[in-house]
């Protein structure tokens, strides 16, 4: 939830320009950061009172694209993270509301790497991971 926007208060318009992002890419990570607040409320609600609180990160990138290129990196861990975990839990409309959360993750994920000038799905399955990878 924290990273996109932490990126569009570390750079101005004027950055992401000389990045050879428009005013338009930067609008559209604007709404993926909206995108993860309803994300992380929803799975906040699901918790109930035991949901974690926010934490706050200090993030290694300095320029727009190492920025950008830790987005699509950050999404695709997340999105290989959740479909490992999906299998564990007991409740299907629990699975099925994360499942909504993360495929839009993953379009995410597909944006950052076509910022990034990469093709924007390499493979031809998408992995889950282990819990304990993902951790």
């Amino acid at each position: 939830m924290d990273l996109f926007r932490a990126g569009l208060e570390d750079f101005s318009i004027e950055d992401f320009e000389e990045a050879g992002l428009s005013k338009e890419d930067r609008a559209l990570i604007e709404f993926m950061a909206w995108q993860e607040i309803g994300h992380a409320t929803t799975v906040s609600n699901m918790l109930g009172p035991s949901a974690p609180q926010p934490c706050f990160y200090q993030y290694n990138y300095k320029t727009v694209r190492e920025f950008v290129d830790f987005c699509q990196k950050l999404t695709r861990w997340g999105e290989a993270g959740v479909y490992g975990f999906l299998g564990h839990l007991d409740s299907g409309e629990s699975a099925s509301i994360l499942l909504q959360s993360i495929t839009t993750e993953a379009r995410q994920q597909m944006v950052f790497r076509q910022f990034d000038g990469l093709f924007p799905m390499p493979e031809w399955f998408q992995v889950g991971i282990p819990q304990s990878w993902a951790w």
